[in-house]
């Protein structure tokens, strides 16, 4: 071991001798690759916490719904009630 290596503790070690195989073990970057699949973008969001009108007074309790409530408050809204018999 070079002197460098001995003068750090067993944790700091572990950790440098872990990041130096995940580095430059063949194939292994695979691993420092975090999953996409679950992830969901803004509109993602808006879609699935959308209504089509929301009361005055309704408490938007999570982000997903606070997100989607401050989209639905920013549109532009013009409504024709109508009799089409």
């Amino acid at each position: 071991m070079s002197a460098r290596l001995r003068n750090l503790n067993p944790y700091e070690l572990h950790k440098y001798l872990v990041n130096v195989y995940c580095l430059n073990a063949k194939g292994s970057t695979v691993l420092l690759k975090r999953d996409t699949s679950g992830d969901r973008t803004d509109l993602d969001v808006i879609r699935e916490n959308h209504k089509f009108l929301w009361e005055e007074d309704e408490v938007a309790d999570t982000w997903e719904k606070q997100l989607a409530k401050k989209y639905y408050d920013k549109l532009f809204k013009e409504y024709c009630i109508c009799d089409l018999s």
